[in-house]
Parts: structure tokens; sequence; C-alpha cells
């Protein structure tokens, strides 16, 4: 028999699922008002069980606000930690490139879906250049290699 945790948690979650189909709770039922994203990340980062567990199961108590500069500090410091650069400009970036993919025009789902399946996580975090091929089995150029711009 699951205990009364898990069962107010499950509660929790079935309260949201409905609520996300048909508003029926006011806008900020079940938030955390006063959360510090600054804080909160620390205790992620020590690594705390209770920050862990409430971003993994009950991620929507945080504020999306909050949520999304969660995410977008864990990506900084997971591009940190491949050492890609965060604001360069992607025509002219000189950062690392994770891979090469070679993609013919009239198969690029096939070619693209088969090529990128067999890289490994850091590479799918990082650049992924692709050269496409014409029908007739030449090299196309891009904006991002020798083509027009």
């Amino acid at each position: 028999m699951p205990n009364l945790f898990t069962v107010c948690l499950r509660l929790l979650s079935v309260i949201y699922e409905r609520d996300s189909r048909h508003l029926f709770t006011p806008p900020d039922f079940g938030l955390i008002s006063n959360l510090k994203v600054s804080a909160f990340l620390a205790d992620l980062r020590k690594p705390k069980p209770h920050a862990s567990f409430l971003l993994k199961h009950i991620p929507h108590i945080i504020p999306h606000k909050e949520r999304v500069i969660l995410f977008r500090d864990f990506v900084r410091d997971d591009k940190a930690s491949l050492g890609i650069h965060t604001r360069t400009n992607w025509l002219t970036d000189d950062g690392p490139v994770g891979a090469v993919i070679t993609v013919h025009r009239n198969r690029i789902v096939e070619d693209g879906y088969q090529q990128l399946a067999n890289l490994t996580s850091p590479q799918l975090r990082m650049k992924i250049r692709v050269q496409f091929v014409n029908e007739m089995g030449l090299d196309e150029v891009g904006i991002d290699l020798d083509g027009v711009f």
C-alpha cells in the first residue's frame, strides 16, 4: 500500500494535468510563490536531494518563468563544460563542431536520421554541420560554407 506522501504527490499531479486541460484552479495554485532561483540552482548544484526531487517529480510547482531561467542556466553550464561559446554568430562561429553529416537531397529524412542516430550525446549538443548532396551526386554549397553569403 502506498504511503500518504506518494498518494498526495499523485493527487497533485492529477490536479495539475486536469487543470492544464480545463482551468478550474486559481492561476498561482500549487506554485512556490517566493522561490529564489539562485538559491534553488545552488541547491541543485550541491546536490541537495530535495531540490532534485522537486524538479524531477513535481516541476509544475516551480513557476514557469523560473523553470525557464533554470533551463537556460543548465544549457549554459552544459555548453561551458563542452567548450561551446554561448553568445556567437552562428555563421562566423569557430567553436567546436560535433559532427559533419552528409545528406542527399532526395533522402533527407533517411540520411539525416541514420547519421544523427549514431552521434554521441556530447556531439548532439555541439554544432552539427550538414553537407547536402544534390541529385547528380555533387556537393551543394550553402549559406554557412561557400555559398551566396
